[in-house]
């Protein structure tokens, strides 16, 4: 079987242009000190779409793991130094053993 000169090729999905995201101007930087509602901590990236992304420095989860933040800037605040510690908080309840 032949094919037709005159059809057109299918489009392919592959061959579509991907959706383009909109760059958002940030009023944040990396290295910018920022505080949320989950904490303190210093910017680690800003996506493009304005996305803020941090590890928190007072937070710790089992085994040592960090939390990681990804927040709307809406949600994150310039840090004005009230409250700020690059240390490490550590809650303890009764009875608990040092690590």
């Amino acid at each position: 079987m032949e094919k037709d000169p005159s059809a057109a090729p299918a489009a392919s999905p592959a061959a579509a242009a991907p959706a383009s995201t909109p760059v958002v101007k940030s009023l944040f930087k990396v290295g910018d000190k920022v505080k949320s509602i989950y904490g303190h901590s210093t910017v680690d990236e800003v996506r493009p779409d304005g996305t803020v992304v941090f590890i928190l420095k007072n937070w710790e989860l089992a085994y040592g793991s960090k939390v990681k933040c990804f927040l709307n800037p809406e949600a994150v605040e310039t840090d004005t130094g009230e409250g700020w510690s690059e240390g490490r908080l550590e809650r303890r309840s009764a009875g608990a053993k040092r690590l």
